[in-house]
Formats: structure tokens, C-alpha cells, sequence
């Protein structure tokens, strides 16, 4: 059988192991927007993908996804004029619909990334949210892997979707699909041994359900309907 991979930003070797989610590929991964190091040299353990025209089932094992735009009335100004104006500007340019974080201080020190399949952002909290870093990620491309069981996410997130709820060294990362693209938050303690946010699943989910919708290019070309 077929599945469908999540895409994450910061580690996908443990979400490739996860069904039924999407996957960029690793030339398209988005980077972590803290760094700058673009080399072409930078080594990468990001599972080998399927090539571009291959096919699996009698389905294009790579295919950009059809996006399904929020209207325009749902943005909410009032969490993204709190953006910095160069994340508004990325915001802009974005190809998938960008949530953000709508409570906390957070999304005051969002540095966003927009390329040409994905999004990512990454904020480090301050005040009462110092020593967190969130990381919220978007792709429309989906990968196909022959070979591998599908099976459905047994948990659920903001009204209901499907998601995969993890802990990897930890970090909580939360995966699901909406508006016709994936979606993965990655929420890291500077302490996690130490700190209650980073203890439970609690505050990730917290982040997830209140995430906010604050635009980007509302482009639709391209994509399977």
C-alpha cells in the first residue's frame, strides 16, 4: 500500500515514520528561519524521496497539492499587524495559508521564511514565554513511498482534523492537514527536563488550537483538485 508523509522542518526522519501525513522534499525542506547558512555543501539525513516522475499506484509519487484559501475576511489583523514588519512582508509571499500563534508574545518575534512549496516560521519567547521556541511549518507538496502501511492518526486537532500528537528528545510535535496543505508546530523547551511546558503534551496543543490565521499570496495556480 501507499503513504503519505508529514513534512518537518526539524526532524523528519522521526515524521517519516509517522502515516498518512505529507513530506517536502529534503531540497525543498525549509530551513530553520534562525539560520543563514545556505551552503550547497550541507549534508542532509532526510529519507531518500521518490523521483519527480514516478508513479505509485497510479499516482504521481511527487505532486504539489491544490490549496484550499481561507476567505480573505478571515485573517486576523490584529495577530499579524503584532508581526514584525519584515514577517508580514514573507507573510505576503506566502503559497499556503500561515497560522500563527494568537495568544502570548510570541508571534512579536516571528521570523518567517516563504518559498515556493512551503512556509516556516520560528519564534523564541520572551518574558513569560522566554525559554521556549516554536517552529510552525507548512508544505503543499506531498510525496508517495511505496511499500508502507497507511494508518490513520488516532488523535485530533482544531475541530476534529486528523493529526499525529510526538515526542522526539523533547520536542512536541503536532502534524495535521488543513486547508489542503500540512502543517507541523514544533514546540522545544531551552530546558526540557526541567520545565512543566515541555513535560506534556499541554501547551502544544494549547498552541495548536489557538493558531490564527493571518494570510498569504492567495495564489492558486498549480495543483491537484
Amino acid at each position: 500500500m501507499n503513504r503519505t508523509l508529514p513534512f518537518s522542518a526539524l526532524w523528519g526522519t522521526l515524521l517519516a515514520a509517522a502515516p498518512m501525513m505529507l513530506a517536502s522534499s529534503a531540497c525543498d525542506a525549509p530551513p530553520d528561519p534562525r539560520s543563514s547558512d545556505d551552503s550547497p555543501g550541507a549534508e542532509t539525513t532526510a529519507q531518500k524521496q521518490p523521483a519527480v516522475n514516478e508513479r505509485i499506484g497510479g499516482a504521481r509519487a511527487v505532486e504539489e497539492l491544490h490549496v484550499a484559501w481561507p476567505e480573505r475576511s478571515k485573517i486576523d489583523a490584529a495577530v499579524l499587524s503584532r508581526a514584525p514588519s519584515e514577517a508580514r512582508d514573507a507573510i505576503s509571499k506566502a503559497v499556503v495559508p500561515v497560522l500563527l500563534p494568537r495568544a502570548g508574545v510570541l508571534v512579536e518575534q516571528a521570523r518567517v521564511v516563504a518559498k515556493p512549496a512551503f512556509v516556516a516560521a520560528s519564534m523564541d519567547g520572551s518574558a513569560e514565554e522566554s525559554g521556549l521556541h516554536l517552529s510552525i511549518s507548512a508544505t503543499k507538496i506531498v510525496h508517495r513511498h511505496a511499500g508502507i502501511d497507511r494508518v490513520a492518526p488516532a488523535r485530533s486537532v482544531r475541530a476534529g482534523r486528523p493529526a499525529w500528537v510526538l515526542q522526539n528528545e523533547g520536542i512536541w510535535s503536532v502534524s495535521w492537514e488543513e486547508n489542503g496543505v500540512s502543517y507541523v508546530v514544533d514546540l522545544e523547551c531551552a530546558r526540557p527536563s526541567e520545565d512543566a511546558r515541555c513535560a506534556t503534551e499541554d501547551r502544544v496543543l494549547a498552541i495548536v488550537e489557538d493558531l490564527a490565521f493571518v494570510g498569504g499570496s492567495f495564489e492558486t495556480r498549480g495543483g491537484a483538485k
